[in-house]
This record gives structure tokens, sequence and C-alpha cells, in this order.
């Protein structure tokens, strides 16, 4: 399941568990009810019924919910393949009956997309036709900028100051100088909601096969020369179990800055970060703002992967491979090295040790380049999507109390919101078992959840994680059945990726590179953006194929220049000048 940008990460779910587990026949539904509520399968969190089971806590109901009568909101949708169960649908499901029951809110599609071209095809029709849903779901930023063009987005900023909760939603998107609002206020107005993914959802850690590291009997490289030394070990050594000569050092796929078996932490160790996209990286230069790709010290790392691909570290068909072809090549285990996140250890990892299960992977903090220095894509929480209401809409107050309620219910770990017996989750006997529902997030409606699983704070994952390794330390006849499954990991791949993850989160700010142009796309960047940033990509890939020579980096950097690169370049810095902070 993707989240909304094309290469976004698989979401790691907000839900602590294990990420695939066997089917089970469940068990009868319950028939008595915790005191003081009613609990219906399918529609009421938890299992308070079962002697082994938990009771979801729901936060104080919202002043003046459930409404009465419900009101029917509607909302545009992102992804048409979305997983149901027993006869559910899009707008009838635990999420939509859940919050009907608690709060009174009934929730509709308006029109549905798969991705930003066709939400912008939809939109177009929406407009023409006013007949925009009140809530328009992550929002693209030039679909926003659209909008607002066209004077059809809402201006939340009063009402959202009046209604929006203090702790789960205020506090957590003003955090680093009001980071959260980075896209969705515009001019000191909110004119929406924020897209607020998990902090160091896709920042790189270096993922190592320690068993082959043993029986080249070599240590985990710290330095990019060593990290050539050991790929080129693994590949000599043949220690893939493919075909002869199939075995593949660094796991790499054709987008240079990817979020699996990318190579941005190769270009960060000299201080740049390639891109597909006009909009970032630009970093400082003096008192301005410069594009990463056309640094010289691009060149640098270019002539240093260049070589890499002549030496065989990388694939030589690496400009074919997409991430998930380059998690298949981790799971078939061909491939002993690779730059990716936290969800490295399962992604990937669980199939490498179904293949083998004397696999053993690890995890460590990326290389050191030329100068000592580590680098890579300052991953922000921030994702570059809004959530627009449609101007006029009167549902205004009634989704941001919904937001509050949701931020606390399935953000604060104390709450116990593991998702909906019997859709989510399972028994078997005193055992819960999970259900393959995809991402299930995708059944939500509004800012919290929605397809990739969008939040108020950028720690919520990281909140859970602590809690699970608290867990950890209790007494076995102390757990209840939730936190045995999540602690029973015989494969030891959870714990592995919580660590990772841990890890990931506190070493992020000091090793990222962050793009500081946050603004909308400029004029000439959708004008001329496309063209340059494909020229960008066919130049790299052909300087480290040796398609092209090295020199040619430069000719590239003279022709985006004149090719509309130094107009994008004046436009940031007049933006820039106006926000920096």
């Amino acid at each position: 399941t993707a989240a909304p940008a094309a290469t976004a990460a698989p979401a790691a779910t907000a839900v602590p568990a294990a990420t695939t587990a066997p089917a089970a026949t469940a068990a009868p539904a319950a028939t008595t009810a915790p005191a003081g509520s009613a609990f219906i399968i399918g529609v009421t969190p938890g299992s308070p019924n079962h002697p082994r089971g938990w009771t979801t806590v729901l936060p104080p109901k919202p002043e003046g919910m459930p409404l009465n009568p419900p009101v029917t909101i509607t909302s545009s949708r992102r992804g048409v393949d979305t997983k149901y169960f027993k006869g559910d649908t899009i707008d009838n499901n635990p999420f939509t009956r859940f919050v009907k029951q608690e709060l009174g809110i009934e929730w509709k599609p308006g029109f549905l997309f798969n991705d930003d071209q066709e939400q912008q095809q939809k939109l177009t029709l929406a407009m023409a036709s006013n007949d925009l849903p009140d809530l328009l779901e992550t929002l693209s930023l030039s679909n926003f900028a659209t909008l607002l063009e066209a004077d059809m987005l809402e201006d939340i900023t009063e009402i959202f100051d009046k209604v929006a909760d203090e702790k789960w939603v205020k506090e957590p998107l003003a955090r680093d100088n009001n980071a959260g609002w980075t896209y969705a206020e515009v001019n000191g107005r909110k004119m929406g909601m924020p897209y607020i993914e998990l902090a160091s959802q896709n920042d790189k850690l270096l993922w190592i096969r320690q068993d082959w590291l043993e029986k080249v009997n070599l240590p985990p490289p710290t330095t990019l020369d060593e990290l050539a030394k050991v790929a080129l070990a693994f590949k000599k050594n043949e220690l893939g179990q493919g075909a002869k000569g199939s075995t593949i050092g660094l796991g790499t796929c054709k987008n240079l800055t990817a979020w699996y078996g990318s190579l941005d932490p190769v270009f960060g160790a000299f201080g740049v970060i390639a891109s597909d996209s006009i909009t970032h990286p630009w970093t400082k230069e003096g008192d301005g703002l410069m594009y990463d790709p056309i640094r010289p010290q691009m060149k640098d790392a270019l002539a240093l992967v260049r070589q890499w691909y002549k030496d065989g570290v990388i694939s030589p068909d690496f400009v074919t491979l997409s991430e998930p072809d380059v998690a298949g090549i981790v799971g078939g285990n061909r491939c002993g090295l690779h730059f990716s996140p936290f969800f490295g250890a399962t992604y990937g990892g669980t199939d490498s040790l179904k293949n083998d299960p004397s696999a053993k992977w690890t995890f460590s903090d990326i290389p050191a380049g030329p100068n000592g220095k580590k680098g890579k894509v300052g991953i922000s929480a921030i994702r570059e999507y809004v959530f627009g209401f449609r101007k006029g809409t009167p549902h205004v107050e009634a989704i941001l109390k919904q937001t509050n309620w949701l931020a606390q219910l399935v953000q604060n770990p104390a709450n116990r919101f593991h998702g909906w017996e019997e859709y989510n989750y399972q028994w078997n006997g005193d055992k819960v078992e999970l259900i393959d529902n995809g991402d299930f997030h995708a059944w939500f409606y509004g800012p919290i959840g929605t397809r990739g699983n969008s939040g108020t704070d950028p720690l919520r994952q990281y909140n859970w994680y602590k809690t699970i390794e608290e867990w950890a330390k209790l007494p076995k006849d102390k757990l209840d059945a939730w936190q045995q499954m999540v602690l029973d990991d015989p494969t030891g791949l959870q714990t592995l990726q919580r660590k990772a993850y841990l890890f990931a989160v506190d070493h992020s700010k000091e090793q990222g590179i962050p793009n500081l142009f946050t603004g909308l796309p400029t004029a000439t960047m959708k004008d001329k953006g496309g063209e340059l940033a494909t020229m960008m990509t066919e130049t790299f890939i052909g300087i480290i194929k040796g398609d092209k020579p090295l020199s040619e980096f430069d000719s590239f950097v003279q022709k985006w220049k004149a090719g509309g690169g130094d107009q994008i370049t004046a436009e940031v810095n007049d933006w820039w000048a106006k926000h920096k902070k």
C-alpha cells in the first residue's frame, strides 16, 4: 500500500504489531459488554470481553458530540484498491461506523483518485460543476495552489484557534518554529490542515547481512571505501542464493534518492543530495539558496558511483529496478547491503529469512565520506500535501473536533488503540493473530489516518515503540494477548525494526541535509521544472553507467542554468528573502 507521494515508503502503522500473521478462525462474537458501555464487534475498538483482551480507552467526547441527528460530510478519497471485509464498503466499515456512533458524523466519499494526476483531473471537473466535497484529502501542492487561486478553499484560521486541541493538535504542529504549517499556512492564514508523516519515516540506515560479514571476516563498514570493499567481497565470494554471478553487493534502485535501496547516503557523504525534482533540495549558499544537484561536490560523488558501477559494487541493471524490485532482491538473498529505512528489517527482511532461515540482518549508521562527513536526505515529517476544506462548508468545526479526538485516541499509547476485532486481528484461543488488511488507516476520513497514516505528532510511532520497550520489562504473566503477540518475536525482525526506528529518530537531525525551499512551486518551476529534472536524471545516469564522460556534468550545469535554472534560482531566493528563519 502506498502513501500519497509516488516515492513514499510503505506506511509504518501506528499500531505496534507484527507486519504479518497466519490466518485463523475467528473466535465467536462477545456476548457480554464491559461495564458502562456497549461493545460491538466491528464498531468498538479493543477486545475487553476476552479473558486476555484489553480495553481501548476512548478519549472524552468533544463538546456537543455525538451530533444528533448525525451530519453527513463528504470527502475526496485517495486509493480505490483499499481492502474491506465482511461486505464492508468505503462508507460502511469499522471506522465509519465507529465515528458515527461516537461522534455523530456520517462520512460519504466524493470523487476517488489514485495519484496526483488523477486528482487534478477529478478536481478540475468538480470545480467546473461547483461540486467540491466538504473535505479534500491530501491535495498535492500544485492542486492546493490551483484551489487557492480560484478562491475555493475555506480559511480555517479562527475556527482552528478556537477548536483545535492544545496538547494533541496545536503543540505538535507548532514544534520547530511552526514547522507543521509549512505548506497549509499561506500568508499567515491556515488554509487547510497539514499532512504529518512519521518522524524519520524514510530516513536511511545501512542494512547488512551480518552472517555474510562473518564469512568474509570483515567488520561493518564505517566509510564509503570500506563499504565498497565489503560489497565486492560479498560478490566475489558468491554469497547470494541465486545463480552464479547474480550476487549484488549494494542493492540500489533507479531512483537516486529513493525510499528503499537509495544512494542518498553516498551523495550525502559529499555534502550534497541528488534529486528527481526541481523543488528539492535547495540548501544554503551565502545569504541565499542553491540547488544541490548543480554543486561541484555532486561531480565528485558521481565520479565515485561511476567507479562503483564499473567495479560491480552496484548492480549492472540498477536502472531497471524499482524500490520493490530491490526489496525482492533482498528477500531473495542476492544482496548483502542496502540503504533503506527502519522497515528494511521486515520489508525484504521477512522474505529473506523465509528463503534462508540462517540469514542474519543487522543495521548500522551510514558510512562517512572522504572528509569524514555523513549525510543523507533530511526527511521532514511534513509531507507536501494539504487537507483542504471547501469554501463555505459548514462542517469545519465537526472535522476539527474529530481530529482532536482521533489524534488523542491513536497517538497516545496509553489508550491502547490497535484497531478492530475480526477486522484487524482475531482470536485463536488465547492468542491474537493479525489479519492482512493492507493499510487499514485508508478506512479513515480526515487528517488522522487516511491513506499512508497521517497524524499531528510525528513522534507518535516513536512513542509507541518506547512503550513496547517498557512492555518488554514486564513479567510474562502480566502481559495481555496483544502485548504478548508484539513481544513474541521468533525471527527477531520486529525487535530489530523497533530498535532501528528509535536509532533513526535519535540520529536524523545531525545527519540530514534538509530542503530549505518549502514554498509552493514557482512559475518557472511549473513551466520548466519537469524538463530540467529529466535532463538531470538522464545526465547523472549516463555518467554513472559510463555512457557519458564525467565532464558532461559541467555541460549539464550550464544547460540547466540557461534552460530556466537561473530564473528558478532567482524565484526561490525571492521566496527565501521573505521566509528565511
